[in-house]
């Protein structure tokens, strides 16, 4: 899971998304990877982030378009990569409380991540892999024990490297020691826009949950769509049923299909 990468060099953040700009190649996971001592470079720099912060933080727009919760900072965005910044409080530290409840939950990313460790000791992360009949059980919902052979434990301390592909690792978080800083480089395709994010209890290999990304929107729409039945939905329901890559969507379309379905029969 560690990435070696190193770099004398600093970069700016404008540098290094010209960089991004110029040679990721988002579909590929190698070429993510290639960009580890970029973002090295970044991480030498030590200023960039509080000017950044210094510079944005009191416009009207800070954050406006950011759709993570806790210390997460988006610092550059582009259509299907991003550069965030991420505190990690440590266990004892309640300003980070909304964060906290993320440490030592499982859970695998819709989405692929090179992270370095900016600032601070880092936290340490225990690695599983999550091979291909698991994300299947995990989109079934399954109740059985999954397979999610442990890979090891890295800590993300400055200027270490990590990767995570999308859906193919799940990991867990701990609080580092003293406060630490992380810079994600994110990578999502189109094909990761209906995916889902799966919530796994390591100790009994069990799925607990899920949670959604564009999914969380259409599930909303089609629990509504499913109280207020009516016939005109029909078709839109069906498409939907047969054709949406993410399965809870196809089953939560079946259903509200399935009041639609009922309340015409019965008008």
């Amino acid at each position: 899971m560690i990435v070696p990468a190193q770099s004398d060099a600093v970069l700016e953040l404008d540098d290094f998304m010209a960089h991004l700009d110029k040679h990721l190649d988002v579909e590929s996971e190698d070429c993510l990877v290639a960009m580890a001592p970029q973002l090295v470079a970044l991480a030498n720099n030590r200023r960039f982030l509080a000017r950044h912060l210094a510079a944005t933080i009191t416009r009207p727009d800070f954050q406006q378009n950011n759709p993570f919760t806790g210390p997460v900072f988006v610092l550059a965005n582009r259509r299907h990569f991003m550069v965030r910044a991420i505190g990690w409080p440590p266990a004892a530290d309640n300003t980070g409380a909304s964060h906290n409840s993320t440490y030592r939950v499982a859970h695998n990313h819709a989405f692929s991540l090179l992270t370095v460790g900016y600032w601070g000791p880092g936290y340490d992360t225990d690695v599983f892999e999550c091979p291909p009949q698991t994300l299947a059980d995990a989109a079934n919902g399954s109740s059985a024990e999954l397979g999610l052979p442990f890979i090891g434990r890295y800590r993300l301390a400055e200027r270490t490297v990590l990767h995570f592909p999308a859906h193919r690792i799940v990991h867990v978080q701990h609080p580092p020691d003293s406060y630490s800083i992380s810079l994600n480089l994110v990578v999502k395709r189109s094909a990761d826009d209906s995916a889902e994010q799966y919530f796994f209890d390591v100790d009994s290999r069990r799925y607990r949950g899920s949670t959604g990304t564009t999914s969380n929107a259409w599930l909303r729409i089609l629990h509504l769509a499913s109280r207020l039945p009516d016939p005109r939905y029909a078709g839109a329901l069906t498409s939907i049923a047969a054709g949406h890559p993410s399965l809870r969507i196809r089953t939560v379309a079946r259903e509200a299909l399935a009041r639609v379905v009922s309340s015409r029969e019965s008008a």
